[in-house]
């Protein structure tokens, strides 16, 4: 019974992410393969309202993790959120430099 109840808990706390950005009945009408789809690039992700704490974000991330992240606007809840970036070493190179540059300017 314990299980089922975290089950049922885990389910409506989802349910509660999705009817905070989404459109609950558009959400249920998908296919399972494209609700895993939007609940891994939306739904389960933080949502930054705009560019700017997107921004904030990114910085706190490399100085805290040195993780680099970049940013995408999420075409679903028209927010913003956070991937880690997998492009090629020259462009991490630029990002990472422009990140710095940002730190160096707030101190």
């Amino acid at each position: 019974m314990g299980k089922q109840k975290k089950l049922e808990k885990k389910q409506f706390e989802e349910i509660d992410l999705i009817i905070g950005r989404l459109n609950i009945v558009q959400f249920y009408k998908l296919t399972e393969e494209e609700q895993k789809k939007l609940l891994k690039s939306c739904v389960k992700k933080v949502r930054h309202p705009n560019l700017k704490e997107a921004a904030k974000r990114i910085v706190h991330d490399y100085k805290h993790q040195k993780r680099t992240n970049t940013f995408y606007k999420c075409p679903e809840c028209k927010g913003y959120h956070l991937t880690t970036f997998k492009g090629s070493k020259k462009k991490r190179e630029v990002l990472e430099g422009m990140i710095k540059a940002t730190i160096k300017k707030q101190q």
